[in-house]
């Protein structure tokens, strides 16, 4: 008789072996299932590339968001690969918002003088245009932090903290970048890029 559907069976004919719902697919050995019990299947994944900038870490996005995708059929953990998912997910729709923000930044640092360190534990309250930019670099720590973390992060905090980022990143304070740019070229020595 067959199990019912998302409940897994053994396969008498081979043995210690675990194999899913037909529909999903899933094959799992005991070897495979130690050594995602040892090591979290995730932890090989390098950190996000902070100091190379948004574009950078939007790309290492990308890498975490694939492996995501190919390691959930490998038997890691769903709620983990979930949880990055969503953060991938939120760094994608930040991304081109973030890059502005840092080109702010840029300009705000070599036109006006004024720099803007968007790697800070404080938020860049004197300069709120900067802000998309210091949450994404912030969002991007928190899915490292997923990805590193040995034990088992309480998940409803890390989709509220996830939350609470992602409406501080959507606010892109156009019309302080307008200002921004009138300030850079009513100077008299303006940045040159």
């Amino acid at each position: 008789a067959a199990p019912a559907p998302g409940v897994p069976h053994v396969d008498s004919r081979v043995p210690g072996q675990a194999v899913g719902d037909s529909a999903e697919g899933v094959l799992i050995d005991e070897a495979s299932e130690q050594a995602l019990a040892v090591r979290p299947a995730f932890a090989d994944l390098p950190p996000p590339p902070l100091a190379d900038g948004v574009a950078a870490c939007e790309t290492w996005a990308a890498k975490v968001a694939l492996v995501c995708a190919q390691r959930i059929d490998a038997g890691a953990d769903l709620e983990r690969a979930a949880l990055l998912a969503a953060c991938c997910k939120r760094l994608g729709q930040l991304a081109p918002k973030a890059a502005r923000s840092e080109h702010a930044a840029y300009l705000s640092e070599h036109g006006m003088g004024q720099p803007v360190d968007l790697l800070a534990d404080e938020p860049p309250l004197a300069h709120p245009l900067c802000g998309v930019a210091w949450v994404f670099f912030r969002l991007c720590r928190l899915t490292h932090r997923i990805i590193s973390a040995e034990a088992q992060t309480d998940p409803q905090y890390l989709l509220l903290a996830l939350n609470v980022l992602s409406v501080a990143g959507y606010l892109s304070c156009k019309g302080e970048l307008r200002r921004l740019l009138d300030q850079i070229k009513e100077r008299p020595t303006r940045c040159r890029k």
